[in-house]
């Protein structure tokens, strides 16, 4: 896959391409079942299929957006997709002011040298958001142009979206979010010093820290996670957010796999979420807090036990992302 200057396209595509164009924060389901079919039918035309994204979410403009993939983790889940080209659009104002009509003809038919054109049900485009899919459709149609709009995909009667995929982690739903997503969702940061409390409670956990604060994490709770560490992928409990009986209300995230007594800090550390098991909670003292942790890891156990393949899954995602 090659990466293109927006404003000095490759000598590749100035035949004539396929443009997919969207945000694709996360490349979750809806968005690969688009680029799937754009792929399917650039090889029946024999073009090359670009997808033109945006290095900034529109909406970052009027509201705090966190993403659910970080720019490697997007293009690399693209590239494996099977696209030829990705050009990232930058959100500066020689792009951001355009109306629909100067991004159709400016961007999409005299830079791409597009032929045929993928989107989204939902896509609008142009200062604004202003342009909509019947403009794509009348400027396809002037310009000789194919074009497809992508229907909405569902998933058990919910439709799939960058947004819900967001509320789903904001509530803990994190399960759900892998299924929208395709692949369970991580977060990367690196081990960090702690108060050791863990080795006291007998449970020693790895601090995780310097996560990108420009991508979400799940809403604080305990979860049944996988984590990547040192090129290995491991079964693993995680605790996200304050520590209530300790009345510390720093949001932190602690990580504790079975057997693990080797020290890594400064190490890049993956944590795959897999499923919220308990919301933080309040223990009246330390030897409550040790029998809830010996039930969560029992629980821990079990789901590992009955769902082995979750471990392969992580493994693949940090394989590609890392």
């Amino acid at each position: 896959m090659k990466i293109l200057n927006w404003n000095k396209m490759d000598a590749s595509i100035a035949g004539g391409c396929v443009v997919v164009v969207g945000n694709f924060d996360g490349v979750h389901q809806g968005h690969q079942s688009l680029i799937k079919q754009a792929i399917t039918y650039g090889k029946s035309v024999q073009l090359p299929v670009v997808v033109l994204t945006f290095s900034q979410h529109p909406r970052s403009l009027q509201e705090k957006l966190l993403y659910l993939s970080s720019t490697r983790e997007k293009d690399r889940i693209l590239e494996v997709l099977g696209i030829d080209a990705l050009v990232p659009l930058p959100f500066v104002d020689e792009v951001r002011l355009l109306s629909p009509e100067g991004f159709m003809q400016q961007i999409l038919l005299e830079k791409c040298h597009a032929k045929a054109i993928f989107v989204g049900y939902n896509f609008r485009f142009g200062h604004n958001r202003s342009g909509s899919r019947d403009d794509l459709l009348s400027f396809a149609h002037t310009n000789r142009m194919h074009i497809q709009v992508h229907p909405l995909v569902q998933y058990h009667g919910v439709t799939v979206s960058s947004s819900l995929i967001r509320s789903s982690l904001s509530h803990g739903k994190v399960d759900m979010a892998n299924q929208l997503l395709g692949y369970p969702y991580s977060i990367l940061g690196r081990v960090e010093h702690g108060k050791k409390r863990g080795r006291l409670l007998g449970f020693p956990t790895m601090n995780a820290g310097s996560f990108d604060k420009t991508k979400l994490k799940p809403s604080p709770g305990v979860y049944l996670t996988a984590c990547t560490l040192s090129g290995q992928t491991m079964a693993s409990l995680t605790h996200i957010g304050p520590k209530p009986t300790f009345e510390e209300d720093d949001v932190t995230c602690e990580t504790w796999i079975e057997g693990w007594v080797k020290e890594m800090y400064d190490e890049p550390i993956r944590i795959h979420f897999l499923e919220k098991i308990r919301e933080v909670e309040y223990f009246p003292n330390a030897d409550k807090l040790i029998e809830q942790i010996q039930q969560d890891a029992e629980s821990a156990r079990y789901y590992f036990r009955q769902n082995p393949e979750v471990i392969h899954q992580a493994m693949k995602m940090a394989k590609l992302f890392d």
